[in-house]
Protein backbone atom coordinates (compact mmCIF):
# COMPACT_ATOMS: atom_id res chain seq x y z
CA UNK A 1 0.00 0.00 0.00
CA UNK A 2 0.99 3.63 -0.48
CA UNK A 3 2.66 4.89 2.70
CA UNK A 4 2.38 8.67 2.20
CA UNK A 5 -0.75 10.40 3.40
CA UNK A 6 -2.77 12.52 0.96
CA UNK A 7 -3.46 16.00 2.38
CA UNK A 8 -5.99 17.31 -0.14
CA UNK A 9 -7.42 20.81 -0.28
CA UNK A 10 -11.12 20.25 -1.07
CA UNK A 11 -11.89 22.79 -3.82
CA UNK A 12 -8.73 24.38 -2.44
CA UNK A 13 -10.36 25.65 0.71
CA UNK A 14 -14.03 26.11 1.55
CA UNK A 15 -13.83 28.04 4.85
CA UNK A 16 -13.37 31.83 4.91
CA UNK A 17 -12.45 31.58 1.25
CA UNK A 18 -13.91 31.35 -2.26
CA UNK A 19 -13.79 27.68 -3.21
CA UNK A 20 -12.29 26.64 -6.55
CA UNK A 21 -10.27 29.82 -7.04
CA UNK A 22 -6.56 30.39 -7.37
CA UNK A 23 -6.53 32.14 -3.97
CA UNK A 24 -8.17 29.07 -2.38
CA UNK A 25 -5.60 26.80 -4.03
CA UNK A 26 -2.76 29.03 -2.85
CA UNK A 27 -4.13 28.91 0.67
CA UNK A 28 -4.20 25.10 0.58
CA UNK A 29 -0.61 25.05 -0.66
CA UNK A 30 0.55 27.35 2.14
CA UNK A 31 -1.27 25.19 4.71
CA UNK A 32 0.62 22.08 3.62
CA UNK A 33 -1.66 20.35 1.11
CA UNK A 34 0.11 18.03 -1.31
CA UNK A 35 -2.96 17.78 -3.57
CA UNK A 36 -5.68 20.20 -4.62
CA UNK A 37 -9.08 18.85 -5.62
CA UNK A 38 -11.21 20.90 -7.98
CA UNK A 39 -14.19 20.53 -10.33
CA UNK A 40 -14.40 21.27 -14.04
CA UNK A 41 -17.28 22.20 -16.35
CA UNK A 42 -17.47 22.96 -20.07
CA UNK A 43 -18.79 26.28 -21.35
CA UNK A 44 -20.89 26.76 -24.50
CA UNK A 45 -17.74 27.66 -26.43
CA UNK A 46 -15.79 24.62 -25.20
CA UNK A 47 -13.68 26.19 -22.46
CA UNK A 48 -12.92 24.16 -19.33
CA UNK A 49 -13.58 26.22 -16.22
CA UNK A 50 -13.16 25.40 -12.54
CA UNK A 51 -16.50 25.48 -10.72
CA UNK A 52 -18.41 22.98 -8.61
CA UNK A 53 -22.03 23.68 -9.51
CA UNK A 54 -23.82 23.51 -12.86
CA UNK A 55 -24.91 27.12 -12.30
CA UNK A 56 -23.18 30.30 -11.16
CA UNK A 57 -25.61 31.46 -8.48
CA UNK A 58 -24.33 29.81 -5.29
CA UNK A 59 -20.71 30.93 -5.41
CA UNK A 60 -20.73 34.00 -7.68
CA UNK A 61 -22.74 37.11 -8.52
CA UNK A 62 -23.54 35.64 -11.93
CA UNK A 63 -26.42 33.43 -12.99
CA UNK A 64 -27.23 30.75 -15.52
CA UNK A 65 -26.11 27.25 -16.50
CA UNK A 66 -22.42 26.99 -17.34
CA UNK A 67 -22.97 24.83 -20.43
CA UNK A 68 -25.28 27.50 -21.89
CA UNK A 69 -22.87 30.40 -21.36
CA UNK A 70 -19.86 31.57 -23.33
CA UNK A 71 -16.68 32.06 -21.35
CA UNK A 72 -16.71 35.80 -22.02
CA UNK A 73 -20.08 35.97 -20.25
CA UNK A 74 -18.79 33.97 -17.29
CA UNK A 75 -15.63 36.09 -17.12
CA UNK A 76 -17.65 39.04 -15.84
CA UNK A 77 -18.87 37.06 -12.81
CA UNK A 78 -17.07 37.41 -9.49
CA UNK A 79 -17.02 35.16 -6.43
CA UNK A 80 -18.93 36.33 -3.38
CA UNK A 81 -16.19 36.63 -0.75
CA UNK A 82 -13.08 37.97 -2.49
CA UNK A 83 -14.55 38.95 -5.87
CA UNK A 84 -12.25 36.54 -7.70
CA UNK A 85 -12.87 35.47 -11.28
CA UNK A 86 -13.73 31.90 -12.21
CA UNK A 87 -10.47 30.37 -13.46
CA UNK A 88 -9.85 28.34 -16.55
CA UNK A 89 -8.27 24.92 -16.09
CA UNK A 90 -5.34 26.06 -18.23
CA UNK A 91 -4.77 29.10 -15.99
CA UNK A 92 -4.60 26.99 -12.84
CA UNK A 93 -2.22 24.46 -14.38
CA UNK A 94 0.06 27.24 -15.64
CA UNK A 95 0.00 29.01 -12.27
CA UNK A 96 1.03 25.92 -10.32
CA UNK A 97 3.28 24.35 -12.94
CA UNK A 98 6.52 25.00 -11.05
CA UNK A 99 5.11 24.56 -7.55
CA UNK A 100 5.11 21.34 -5.56
CA UNK A 101 1.43 20.65 -6.01
CA UNK A 102 -0.59 17.84 -7.55
CA UNK A 103 -4.24 17.79 -8.59
CA UNK A 104 -7.42 15.77 -8.32
CA UNK A 105 -9.59 16.81 -11.26
CA UNK A 106 -13.27 16.03 -10.73
CA UNK A 107 -15.31 15.87 -13.94
CA UNK A 108 -18.64 17.66 -13.65
CA UNK A 109 -21.20 18.81 -16.19
CA UNK A 110 -21.83 17.56 -19.71
CA UNK A 111 -19.34 16.36 -22.34
CA UNK A 112 -16.28 17.33 -20.32
CA UNK A 113 -14.20 14.20 -20.98
CA UNK A 114 -13.27 14.73 -24.68
CA UNK A 115 -12.03 18.27 -24.01
CA UNK A 116 -10.13 17.19 -20.91
CA UNK A 117 -8.45 14.33 -22.76
CA UNK A 118 -7.38 16.70 -25.52
CA UNK A 119 -5.98 19.10 -22.95
CA UNK A 120 -4.11 16.46 -20.96
CA UNK A 121 -2.60 14.83 -24.04
CA UNK A 122 -0.64 18.04 -24.56
CA UNK A 123 0.69 18.06 -21.02
CA UNK A 124 3.93 16.52 -19.76
CA UNK A 125 2.83 16.19 -16.14
CA UNK A 126 0.74 13.00 -16.16
CA UNK A 127 2.25 12.04 -12.81
CA UNK A 128 0.76 15.15 -11.18
CA UNK A 129 -2.95 14.49 -11.53
CA UNK A 130 -5.70 12.06 -10.51
CA UNK A 131 -8.94 12.02 -12.53
CA UNK A 132 -12.14 11.69 -10.53
CA UNK A 133 -15.82 11.21 -11.30
CA UNK A 134 -19.05 9.69 -10.01
CA UNK A 135 -19.56 8.04 -13.40
CA UNK A 136 -17.58 4.81 -13.57
CA UNK A 137 -17.93 4.32 -17.34
CA UNK A 138 -16.50 7.82 -17.91
CA UNK A 139 -13.51 6.89 -15.77
CA UNK A 140 -12.93 3.69 -17.73
CA UNK A 141 -13.00 5.71 -20.97
CA UNK A 142 -10.51 8.15 -19.48
CA UNK A 143 -8.23 5.30 -18.48
CA UNK A 144 -8.32 3.86 -21.98
CA UNK A 145 -7.61 7.26 -23.56
CA UNK A 146 -4.99 8.29 -20.98
CA UNK A 147 -3.46 4.96 -19.87
CA UNK A 148 -0.93 6.55 -17.50
CA UNK A 149 -3.61 8.38 -15.53
CA UNK A 150 -4.73 7.38 -12.06
CA UNK A 151 -8.47 7.34 -11.53
CA UNK A 152 -10.58 7.96 -8.45
CA UNK A 153 -14.18 6.77 -8.33
CA UNK A 154 -16.40 8.84 -6.06
CA UNK A 155 -18.73 6.04 -5.03
CA UNK A 156 -20.99 8.38 -3.07
CA UNK A 157 -24.11 8.38 -5.27
CA UNK A 158 -21.89 6.78 -7.91
CA UNK A 159 -23.18 5.50 -11.25
CA UNK A 160 -21.77 2.13 -12.32
CA UNK A 161 -20.97 0.68 -8.90
CA UNK A 162 -23.03 1.57 -5.85
CA UNK A 163 -21.87 1.36 -2.27
CA UNK A 164 -24.38 -1.45 -1.67
CA UNK A 165 -23.01 -3.41 -4.64
CA UNK A 166 -19.47 -2.98 -3.35
CA UNK A 167 -20.42 -4.50 0.00
CA UNK A 168 -22.18 -7.39 -1.76
CA UNK A 169 -19.54 -8.13 -4.40
CA UNK A 170 -16.44 -7.07 -2.46
CA UNK A 171 -14.78 -6.59 -5.84
CA UNK A 172 -13.22 -3.51 -7.44
CA UNK A 173 -11.82 -3.16 -10.95
CA UNK A 174 -8.02 -3.09 -11.07
CA UNK A 175 -8.29 0.04 -13.21
CA UNK A 176 -9.37 2.01 -10.13
CA UNK A 177 -6.58 3.45 -7.99
CA UNK A 178 -8.71 5.33 -5.45
CA UNK A 179 -12.23 5.24 -4.03
CA UNK A 180 -13.71 8.37 -2.48
CA UNK A 181 -16.61 8.32 -0.02
CA UNK A 182 -18.51 10.83 2.11
CA UNK A 183 -17.09 10.90 5.65
CA UNK A 184 -20.49 10.05 7.13
CA UNK A 185 -20.48 6.69 5.31
CA UNK A 186 -16.92 5.48 5.89
CA UNK A 187 -16.38 2.44 8.11
CA UNK A 188 -13.73 -0.19 8.74
CA UNK A 189 -15.34 -2.75 6.42
CA UNK A 190 -15.26 -0.32 3.48
CA UNK A 191 -11.58 0.45 4.04
CA UNK A 192 -10.73 -3.24 4.43
CA UNK A 193 -12.48 -4.19 1.15
CA UNK A 194 -10.54 -1.47 -0.68
CA UNK A 195 -7.17 -2.22 0.87
CA UNK A 196 -7.44 -5.94 0.16
CA UNK A 197 -7.53 -4.97 -3.53
CA UNK A 198 -4.80 -2.32 -3.27
CA UNK A 199 -7.29 0.52 -3.70
CA UNK A 200 -6.62 3.61 -1.60
CA UNK A 201 -9.43 5.41 0.20
CA UNK A 202 -10.21 9.14 0.36
CA UNK A 203 -12.89 10.79 2.46
CA UNK A 204 -14.58 14.16 2.14
CA UNK A 205 -17.37 16.35 3.58
CA UNK A 206 -16.21 17.58 6.98
CA UNK A 207 -17.63 21.07 6.76
CA UNK A 208 -20.59 20.62 9.15
CA UNK A 209 -18.85 18.73 11.94
CA UNK A 210 -18.57 20.59 15.23
CA UNK A 211 -15.15 18.98 15.73
CA UNK A 212 -13.88 18.06 12.25
CA UNK A 213 -10.35 17.34 13.46
CA UNK A 214 -11.64 14.62 15.79
CA UNK A 215 -13.60 13.00 12.96
CA UNK A 216 -10.54 13.12 10.71
CA UNK A 217 -8.41 11.52 13.43
CA UNK A 218 -10.96 8.72 13.84
CA UNK A 219 -10.80 7.93 10.11
CA UNK A 220 -7.02 7.98 10.08
CA UNK A 221 -7.07 5.55 13.01
CA UNK A 222 -9.00 3.01 10.92
CA UNK A 223 -6.72 3.35 7.92
CA UNK A 224 -7.95 6.13 5.63
CA UNK A 225 -5.32 7.09 3.04
CA UNK A 226 -6.29 10.68 2.35
CA UNK A 227 -8.56 13.48 3.52
CA UNK A 228 -10.19 16.23 1.47
CA UNK A 229 -9.91 19.13 3.90
CA UNK A 230 -12.72 21.69 3.71
CA UNK A 231 -10.76 23.93 6.08
CA UNK A 232 -7.15 23.61 5.01
CA UNK A 233 -6.01 25.16 8.31
CA UNK A 234 -6.73 21.72 9.82
CA UNK A 235 -3.91 20.17 7.79
CA UNK A 236 -1.09 21.29 10.11
CA UNK A 237 -2.60 19.92 13.36
CA UNK A 238 -3.34 16.62 11.61
CA UNK A 239 0.22 16.44 10.27
CA UNK A 240 1.58 17.10 13.75
CA UNK A 241 -0.74 14.47 15.26
CA UNK A 242 0.36 11.84 12.73
CA UNK A 243 4.01 12.74 13.29
CA UNK A 244 3.61 12.40 17.06
CA UNK A 245 2.02 8.95 16.64
CA UNK A 246 5.08 7.71 14.73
Amino acid sequence: MHTDFYYIGHRGCRVNCDENTISAFNKALKCGANYIEFDIHKTADNKLIILHDMTLERTTDGFGYVHELFYNEILNSRTKVNQSKIPLLSEVIAFFENKKMQFIIELKGQNVRPLLVEFLKDQSWSDKYILSSRNLSELYKLKSELPKSQICYNITKGVGLTLEQLYEQKKISNQITFLSLDSHLINQEFINICHRQNVLVFSWNFINYIKPIEKIKSLISIGIDGILFDDCRNIIPIKNWIKAKH
